[in-house]
């Protein structure tokens, strides 16, 4: 299956990272999860490591793992940075053996990595191998929109094309990006340079190059993502952003919902 180089995409982001970013992602994860002190917490598919990092600073049990290698190392590189640890392994979230040899938590958090597994609704089942009775399960997801389909097929050519063509369009949608911005009225430079307090510490070029090219491509309404769970014994306590009464149309209808779930 043809797939974006996720791995290398987060170790040009590692450079970038610095106590500011770090501190945006504790804030961000407190804000979703609460205290998350003394409690296991399994980071499923941890891309740079920057979650992982943030609540282990926050006093949770951390646990990551990645089907990327070079996920894996980025991660460890970032222990490194910041003189911590915790496990970190090379794994799927695919492989329900392996995840059923982890064995349970408090929180399982996936951030943005489920609809890249390539069979997201198996991902997502195999996550609640991991979950304890009464724990909370936090997914960032990728929405239903009408342009969605349109966003699969860019995605799917970004990641078959050779390394020039993915550069081309990779600045090209990063210069359509600073063109609305200059269109409406903000200062492009302004919005990179704070973009990381407002995002989880995350770098603007980083996400710019991971939208465009991040495929494997699922998406699903929070309808969907809520049915299928409540079925599963599991009841939501948070989504954010609200859902519209209608499916979204334009480019920022073509987002993402953060979930959370708890096992009942």
């Amino acid at each position: 299956m043809t797939t974006f180089a996720f791995g290398s995409n987060w170790l040009r982001f590692l450079e970038t990272v610095d106590q500011s970013s770090v501190l945006a992602s504790e804030k961000e994860l407190a804000g979703m999860l609460g205290d998350v002190s003394g409690k296991t917490f399994i980071d499923v598919g941890c891309g740079s490591g920057l979650s992982s990092l943030a609540a282990y600073r926050l006093g949770a049990k951390v646990t990551s793992f990645d089907y990327d290698i070079e996920c894996v190392e980025c991660t460890k590189a970032l222990q490194a940075r910041f003189g911590v640890s915790w496990p970190v392994e090379r794994g799927s979230a695919l492989d329900g053996e392996y995840l059923r040899r982890l064995g349970q938590f408090d929180i399982v958090y996936s951030w943005g990595v489920l609809h890249h597994t390539g069979n997201m609704w198996v991902a997502i089942d195999n996550c609640l191998e991991l979950l304890k009775r009464g724990g909370d399960l936090h997914l960032m997801l990728y929405r239903d929109a009408h342009l969605a389909p349109v966003w699969k097929w860019i995605k799917m050519t970004y990641s078959m094309s050779p390394s020039a063509v993915q550069w081309i369009m990779r600045n090209g949608f990063a210069g359509v990006q600073v063109l609305g911005l200059l269109a409406r009225g903000r200062n492009p430079l302004r919005v990179m340079r704070n973009y990381g307090a407002r995002n989880r510490g995350m770098s603007w070029y980083t996400d710019s190059t991971d939208w465009i090219g991040g495929y494997p491509f699922e998406y699903a309404s929070a309808e969907e993502v809520t049915e299928r769970l409540k079925l599963k014994g599991l009841s939501l306590v948070k989504i954010s952003p609200k859902p519209p009464d209608k499916k979204p149309i334009g480019w920022k209808g073509t987002g993402s919902y953060q979930y959370i779930f708890r096992s009942n």
